[in-house]
């Protein structure tokens, strides 16, 4: 007799935790998805001068209870951080990722005036002639998109809501 009760109880924590694998799932899902959209209207929307080849790919298990989302494309970092000095805005975590405005990728962004560029103007360089390397455009850089850091803000500002939807 006690032993049925033993396997009964066994039973029903099996059924629990598959439960919770299944709900842990959901909600790590959800959280991602969040993320994402946030990051691919920040990045789709972002000002930009030049060809924003931003792609942000569906979320990644990298383990049975870890997700990631990332972005990839040659304008990812110039997007999320800005370029150039021109703009005074500055990426939260610009200073920590080293970052520095107008003073990663070749540099052009510390000059004030703006730098050309080979290209396609995006959305507001400015066209000045065509070569017979292709067309030149004028920058004076843009501001942080900031949309992966958007997007994990996003996350953590749901994160309870979502727990309490799904872990009821």
């Amino acid at each position: 007799m006690e032993i049925k009760g033993i396997e009964s109880l066994i039973n029903r924590l099996e059924k629990v935790g598959s439960s919770l694998d299944s709900q842990n799932t959901l909600f790590l899902n959800k959280l991602a998805t969040l993320g994402i959209d946030t990051a691919s209207v920040a990045f789709k929307t972002a000002i930009y001068d030049g060809d924003n080849d931003v792609i942000v790919h569906t979320p990644e298990w990298v383990g049975s209870d870890k997700i990631i989302i990332r972005a990839t494309g040659k304008s990812v970092t110039f997007i999320e951080f800005g370029t150039g000095v021109h703009y005074f805005v500055q990426h939260p975590l610009a200073l920590e990722m080293g970052a520095y405005r107008g003073l990663y990728g070749k540099q052009k962004g510390s000059n004030p005036n703006g730098w050309s560029y080979y290209g396609v103007g995006g959305t507001n360089g400015k066209f000045i002639r065509t070569t017979t390397k292709g067309n030149i455009y004028r920058t004076k850089g843009n501001p942080p998109a900031r949309a992966m850091y958007l997007a994990s803000k996003e996350i953590r500002n749901n994160i309870v809501s979502l727990a309490k939807e799904i872990f009821k």
